[in-house]
């Protein structure tokens, strides 16, 4: 096995020149959309077929009102690991990980902007489930 810390498992390619396959499958861009979707499916299950007509229109008058109160109400899709079946920087790491990258025996957490990678993830999950939220709670009332 190398040695060298830019080295990983049997890979003699350097993760960070830009020559491993690894460098283009663990983006920002990618983790966003990973994150965009964990949190517009979460969005689907504030409401269901017996939410009273009150709880839309109470979370669209905080959100007009821009009532921070609305934000631990209810609790968007993060890494956290508050829960243990959630959604874990684990299961990122393996959703982020290409088998191009797998076989050179990286995974993403190996990338030298993991934390980035994760906050990109945990933004774009939060922001998708505000969104999702609101655009659910208007379209029932209209």
């Amino acid at each position: 096995m190398n040695a060298d810390p830019k080295h990983y498992g049997n890979c003699e390619r350097d993760l960070y020149a830009g020559d491993c396959p690894c460098q283009q499958t663990m983006t920002e861009d990618k983790a966003r959309g990973i994150g965009a979707q964990h949190g517009a499916n979460a969005a689907s299950w504030v409401f269901d077929g017996n939410t009273p007509e009150a709880t839309y229109h109470a979370i669209v008058r905080v959100i007009d009102e821009g009532d921070p109160m609305l934000y631990d109400s209810y609790r968007a899709p993060s890494l956290s690991g508050e829960f243990s079946d959630d959604y874990s920087e684990r299961d990122l790491v393996d959703d982020m990980t290409s088998d191009a990258c797998r076989a050179q025996g990286h995974d993403a957490s190996d990338h030298d902007d993991w934390d980035d990678i994760a906050n990109a993830y945990n933004d774009a999950a939060s922001e998708s489930f505000w969104q999702e939220v609101e655009s659910i709670a208007r379209r029932h009332l209209s």
